[in-house]
């Protein structure tokens, strides 16, 4: 594979650039071996980061910031780069260290398509965190500085990330909007992996808003995309929200089939994420089965594999899963004991609504409808 060659051709150039560093230069060494070390290195990056496991393609970037000065011309665009991939994987805290690192490279730098990316990233790591309305207004910088750049594909990135905040904020027509915009934007650029994540994004708002049968066909449309262009991530993706969809069909093996799938291709990638989310659509097809220890089991690896600092609302989902599991048990005092514990923490509106419902159901479970 490419990726492979690139990684053997960046290894051995890093030793070269290491040994030459050591002794002060090596007699019949060119003189340009850092710089090859640093585009052999950065070219493995890329190669991984569509197709391999992301703590690789994290490390491989970091590989090549350590080659660099910290005034390397390429020093901001590579931390960008570093940030997105631990993005990929909602690795939140990593995220936020390479943008505060690139912030004071960002201030001196006169290149707007920098500026851009710094605040697509910014806002969905806004987003993840849960502060929506610094998510928004980040995604308007973004589409202000792709709309002066007259680019159709960053301003396509612009409208699906205020679109994606518009969906995290529960308006979903206004979501629907932008990101039919960002397709259309896509379409007229023949980019064919952002018209496939805008189809995933419109499945994402269907089903919310309860409309499965356009869901799963903006899904299978986005898979086929995905799968055409190599884009592993996006199928995963894809896959694992069509587990949800097979759920609420009533389709549970289907659903389960899909979801183991999506649980080991997320294995090999890294992406702790997306492994907690395919446990819960486990559990919750193991919770509306009534299995209902397997779905306590399956609850409970949610929760422990949840990246710390990522979307509060996977974990949620968990306990949520969790509690109801326990009471159908029989584990009644455990069960209340595990929502009402969450629900202290005072989660956001769509997480507290989760728990209030779960706690709802658990009650009507053991007959007790007014809890206490």
């Amino acid at each position: 594979a490419a990726s492979d060659v690139y990684k053997r051709q960046a290894y051995h150039y890093r030793r070269a650039a290491s040994h030459a560093a050591e002794l002060g230069g090596v007699e019949g060494m060119p003189d340009d071996v850092l710089d090859k070390a640093i585009s052999w290195t950065l070219a493995a990056a890329r190669a991984t980061k569509g197709s391999a496991a992301m703590a690789r393609t994290e490390q491989l970037f970091g590989d090549a910031l350590a080659l660099m000065g910290d005034d390397h011309p390429l020093r901001a665009d590579v931390l960008l780069e570093r940030a997105a991939a631990a993005m990929r994987g909602l690795h939140t805290a990593a995220v936020r260290r390479d943008l505060d690192a690139a912030a004071p490279l960002l201030a001196a730098s006169a290149d707007p398509r920098l500026r851009l990316r710094d605040a697509l990233l910014r806002s969905e790591l806004a987003q993840w965190s849960g502060d929506q309305q610094a998510a928004l207004a980040l995604g308007e910088e973004a589409l202000v500085i792709a709309h002066e750049l007259d680019d159709p594909v960053l301003a396509a990135d612009g409208l699906r990330r205020v679109g994606m905040v518009r969906l995290f904020q529960g308006d979903h027509d206004k979501a629907a909007s932008s990101i039919n915009l960002a397709y259309d934007a896509y379409a007229s650029a023949d980019d064919v992996g952002g018209m496939a994540w805008a189809r995933q994004n419109l499945a994402w708002i269907a089903f919310i808003s309860g409309r499965m049968a356009e869901a799963e066909g903006r899904l299978e449309q986005a898979t086929e995309a995905f799968e055409a262009i190599g884009d592993l991530s996006g199928v995963s993706w894809s896959r694992g929200l069509l587990a949800y969809v097979r759920i609420h069909a009533g389709r549970f093996d289907e659903a389960e089939d899909l979801a183991q799938r999506t649980l080991v291709e997320a294995r090999d990638r890294g992406d702790r994420w997306a492994q907690g989310m395919m446990h819960v659509a486990l559990a919750t097809a193991a919770l509306w089965t009534g299995r209902v220890d397997d779905a306590v089991r399956r609850a409970q690896k949610a929760r422990a594999v949840f990246p710390v600092g990522s979307d509060p609302m996977g974990p949620v989902q968990a306990v949520a899963i969790e509690g109801r599991a326990l009471v159908r048990s029989g584990r009644v005092t455990e069960g209340f004991r595990v929502l009402t514990a969450e629900l202290a923490d005072e989660p956001q509106l769509p997480g507290l609504r989760v728990l209030e419902t779960s706690l709802a159901a658990a009650a009507a479970t053991v007959g007790d409808i007014a809890m206490g």
